[in-house]
Formats: C-alpha cells, structure tokens, sequence
C-alpha cells in the first residue's frame, strides 16, 4: 500500500513540475530570462471595437489554462469562471501557443487557436481568430487584483 501511495504521490509531483513548462518559456532573445503566464492578464486593447476590453483572466501555477475572473464590455457572452485560454504551450522559438475562447454564445464554447508573442514582463499580444474566422489582435497587461 504504502508504494502505491508514494508512486502515485511521485506521479502527481511530476505532473504538477511538467505542467509548468507550458506556461514558462525564455520569452526572447530581448528578455533573456524565463517569463510565466502565471497571474492576471487585463485585456487593453483589441481590434474587434474593444470588445471585451478590461476583462481580467487568471493563469494558475501547473495548469495550462486561464480562467476568466471577471468581465467587461461583454460582446461574446463571457462567465466569470469560463476557461477563456486552453491548452497554452510554450513554443520552440519562445512564445506560447493558446486555444482562445472566441465565444461562449448560444450555450457552446467557440475556441480559435492563436499564438501569444510576450512584448515585455507585464505584457503579452495574443493574434487569433474572431468567431467568424476575421483576424483579432489583443494586447493585455498583467495586473495584480
């Protein structure tokens, strides 16, 4: 008993410390340091008529997703809670890729895949798609509330 229990706590250990490096990745060349998505993210600026600007989502350490925390300019049917960043990884060349939740009308979860280009250590540019396939361009900011 007692090695199934440290065999699964090993596992669980390794799950956990293997899921962080989705989410940190030496941003670029400029930075010259790791950078982590962990935090809050506010969205400033976007170019689909600031929809949904001063939305705030969530990264949490070991998990490769953002939740919302809370909602503005509501165009696209947003939750607080709703998982607005799935499957975020870390690319080869620095950077992240991301499944962008594009909208959550109608009762189902429209995701757009995307990449994330970090410009500095408090903000991020996330390029995708909008629910109707037309190019979206987001600049966001790490705030701490």
């Amino acid at each position: 008993m007692k090695k199934i229990t440290l065999l699964s706590l090993f596992a669980a250990c390794l799950a956990i410390f293997s899921s962080c490096d989705t989410i940190k990745k030496p941003a670029n060349q400029y930075l010259g340091r790791y950078f982590s998505l962990t935090g809050n993210w506010k969205l400033v600026s976007t170019t689909d008529n600031n929809a949904q600007t001063g939305t705030i989502v969530t990264v949490s350490p070991a998990i490769a997703s953002g939740f919302v925390k809370s909602v503005a300019n509501n165009s696209y049917c947003y939750r607080a809670t709703d998982e607005a960043w799935k499957s975020l990884s870390s690319k080869s060349g620095g950077g992240f890729t991301i499944n962008h939740l594009a909208s959550a009308c109608n009762g189902s979860m429209v995701y757009k895949s995307g990449e994330i280009t970090v410009l500095t250590n408090s903000q991020i540019r996330i390029n995708t798609k909008t629910v109707t396939d037309a190019a979206l361009v987001q600049e966001w900011t790490r705030v701490t509330n």
